[in-house]
C-alpha cells in the first residue's frame, strides 16, 4: 500500500517540514500557522533548501542548529530534554509502585509507624510526581522550553528582536549582550541595527567585534561589507564578501547579497578606483559560489555586470 502513494512534492515537504516546528515568537502556533515576519522567513528558507535538494533530517538539524531545540515539536529525546521529558514519568512510576505495595501491606498488617510513615512518603512523592507531570505537560505551549522559560533565553530574546521596531530591538541586544557578552548574533545585529540607526560609531564596533569573535559567522560578514562600502571601503568590503564566498552560509544570506546587489555595487567601486582587476575576482569568486546552482540564483546577472565592467574599461588586455 505504501508503494501506491504519490510521492510528497516540494510543497507537501515544506508544509509538513513548518507543521513539525513552532514559530519562535508567537505562543501555541506553528511555522504554518503564522503569520508574523519571522515565521514568513524561515518558511521561505525551507522552501529553498527543499527545491535545492536539501534531506528532511537536514533541514532538522539546520533550524535547530539555528533556533534552538525548543522550537521542535518532535525533539530527539537526547540529553537535558529528553532527561527532561521522561523523568517526571519516571518518578510518577515509582509512586505508583510504592503507593501499591503500601496498600497491601496496609491490607495484610495493622497499620503501624512504618506503614504510616510509607504511605505518608509515597503520597509526597506523588505530590512531586504530579507537580513535575503539570509543569512538564500543561505549561508547554508551541514557543515554551521544559528546560525553563523560553522567553528569558537569549535565543527567544534574539528572535524577537527581529519583530520588533529597531528601538525596542537595540534594548534587547543590550539585554543578550549583558547575559553573554560575547554573543556574535546580538553584536551583529545590533551593529547593523545601529548603522541604520545613525550611529556609526557603536556599528563599526560591534561589527568588527563580531567578526573578531567568529570570522566564519555569515551574517557579520554581510553586515560589515555593507558598511565598509558605505564608508567608502570598498576593498575592505570586497575582503568581507570573499571570505563569506568561503563559507557554509544559509541560503538566505546569498539571497540577501544578491537582492541588495552588493557585489555588483563594491565591484563597481572598485573599477572607479582603477581597481578593475580586483572587481572582476570579486565577480569571479560569486560566480563560483553559484556554479552548478540553479541559473535563477543571479549566475546571470553577474555574468552581465561582468561583461558590461570588462566593455566600460576599454582595457584589452582584459
Amino acid at each position: 500500500v505504501a508503494a501506491d502513494r504519490p510521492a510528497l512534492t516540494n510543497a507537501d515537504r515544506v508544509r509538513q517540514l513548518a507543521e513539525d516546528f513552532a514559530c519562535p515568537v508567537c505562543a501555541g502556533q506553528s511555522l504554518a500557522e503564522s503569520d508574523v515576519p519571522v515565521a514568513r522567513t524561515i518558511r521561505a528558507t525551507i522552501s529553498v533548501l527543499v527545491d535545492d535538494g536539501v534531506g528532511d533530517d537536514e533541514v532538522r538539524s539546520l533550524l535547530v542548529s539555528r533556533f534552538g531545540t525548543d522550537i521542535d515539536y518532535n525533539p530527539s529525546g537526547s540529553g537535558l530534554t529528553g532527561v527532561v521529558w521522561v523523568l517526571p514519568v519516571v518518578i510518577g512510576g515509582v509512586a505508583v509502585g510504592l503507593l501499591a505495595l503500601a496498600v497491601r501491606r496496609w491490607q495484610g498488617t495493622r497499620t503501624d509507624i512504618r506503614t504510616r510513615s510509607v504511605l505518608v512518603g509515597t503520597a509526597g512523592l506523588a505530590v512531586l510526581a504530579g507537580l513535575a507531570l503539570a509543569g512538564a505537560a500543561g505549561s508547554r505551549r508551541g514557543d515554551d522550553a521544559l528546560s525553563g522559560d523560553i522567553r528569558a533565553s537569549t535565543r527567544s530574546l534574539l528572535v524577537e528582536a527581529l519583530v520588533v521596531p529597531p528601538a525596542e530591538a537595540m534594548e534587547i541586544y543590550d539585554r543578550v549582550l549583558e547575559l553573554q557578552p560575547s554573543n556574535v548574533e546580538a553584536l551583529a545585529y545590533r551593529g547593523w541595527v545601529a548603522w541604520h540607526g545613525g550611529d556609526p560609531g557603536l556599528a563599526r564596533t560591534d561589527l568588527d567585534d563580531a567578526v573578531t569573535l567568529d570570522p566564519s559567522y555569515p551574517d557579520a560578514r554581510v553586515f560589515r561589507a555593507s558598511r565598509r562600502l558605505a564608508e567608502g571601503d570598498a576593498a575592505g568590503a570586497s575582503e568581507d564578501l570573499t571570505v563569506l564566498d568561503g563559507l557554509d552560509a544559509p541560503p538566505i544570506v546569498g539571497d540577501l547579497v544578491v537582492a541588495s546587489r552588493l557585489r555588483e555595487r563594491v565591484a563597481d567601486e572598485l573599477a572607479r578606483s582603477g581597481e578593475v582587476v580586483a572587481a572582476l575576482e570579486l565577480l569571479d569568486s560569486g560566480l563560483i559560489v553559484l556554479e552548478g546552482s540553479d541559473p535563477r540564483r543571479a549566475a546571470a546577472p553577474l555574468l552581465a555586470h561582468r561583461g558590461w565592467l570588462l566593455a566600460t574599461t576599454g582595457d584589452r588586455a582584459l
